[in-house]
């Protein structure tokens, strides 16, 4: 059991939560509402710096003004405050590329063209990597200027080779420079799986393994986000997910989705190889973070 249930962590603020559950991944999205609990609960000198400059700064505004050391001072004021809370996975950097306004991952992504976006991400992880904080780049393969996943279903309709040529490459970049995880997007890419969102599709998964030869932990964007919960309500979601290819999972309804796994490796649905291979990324991970010697 306890196989298994290492490949789960909970989404949201359960991270603070769980920041004594000893040597276990334990991941956090440093978004403006959670710094904002954190700047509740902690003193201004355990924040390191002010918390609303580090998350309430617009990447995409910083990278057009061209203050790339301003990006590496909140890349590691980040980095800083994660270690200080015990937590050591950062679902950070985004590497998504968007260049409409107004688009949904527009204010969330740097703003940048695909080479300089990749120089960043690369950039980010080893300073994160410094303070013992891993980083999981996101959101494969690139959420381009498609609608919010959260609520919505979006399909990416571009060909492999616009994919290729731009979205693909902060992504392979980060692979190739030594990231240890990448974050699946929800977002159905036709020319990869035009059936399955991409975080549930096996084809994808194997595009990254076989194509852009990646054997680092993969795993999906949030499972309670509306595209995945209520496209596949019959089925359960967590099983589809590692049934995909996925090493962990990032959900809020880890008991009840463990047990569906659990369930599914005793009905040979779900492999114990496959289980795993994925415990021997996420130790090879934990390893060079320094959680476990």
């Amino acid at each position: 059991n306890d196989i298994v249930l290492d490949l789960f962590f909970g989404s949201g603020t359960s991270g603070i939560e769980a920041i004594n559950m000893g040597r276990r991944c334990i991941g956090v999205e440093l978004k403006d509402e959670l710094a904002e609990k954190v700047s509740e609960k902690f003193t201004p000198k355990q924040l390191v710096t002010d918390v609303n400059i580090i998350c309430a700064d617009s990447a995409s505004k910083l990278a057009v003004d061209k203050i790339k050391a301003r990006l590496e001072i909140m890349g590691e004021e980040k980095a800083q405050l994660l270690s200080s809370l015990g937590l050591n996975m950062n679902l950070s950097p985004v590497a998504d590329i968007s260049d409409k306004p107004g688009a949904f991952m527009y204010d969330r992504s740097l703003g940048e063209d695909a080479y300089t976006t990749a120089e960043f991400v690369c950039r980010t992880a080893k300073i994160s990597a410094d303070y013992g904080v891993g980083s999981v780049i996101k959101h494969f393969p690139g959420h381009g200027n498609n609608t919010d996943t959260h609520f919505y279903t979006a399909r990416d309709t571009r060909s492999l080779e616009e994919l290729k040529g731009n979205d693909l490459i902060p992504f392979q970049a980060a692979m190739d420079d030594g990231y240890s995880a990448v974050m699946i997007g929800h977002t159905v890419v036709e020319a990869l799986d035009d059936e399955y969102p991409a975080s549930l599709s096996k084809k994808v998964h194997d595009y990254i393994r076989n194509q852009m030869n990646f054997d680092g932990v993969i795993m999906p964007d949030a499972l309670d986000m509306d595209t995945v919960s209520s496209s596949f309500n019959g089925e359960n979601v967590a099983v589809l997910a590692i049934m995909a290819g996925n090493d962990i999972l990032c959900t809020s309804e880890y008991k009840e989705q463990y047990e569906a796994v659990l369930q599914a490796v005793k009905d040979n649905k779900i492999s114990i190889e496959q289980i795993d291979e994925s415990v021997l990324r996420i130790l090879r991970w934990k390893l060079q973070l320094g959680i476990i010697s």
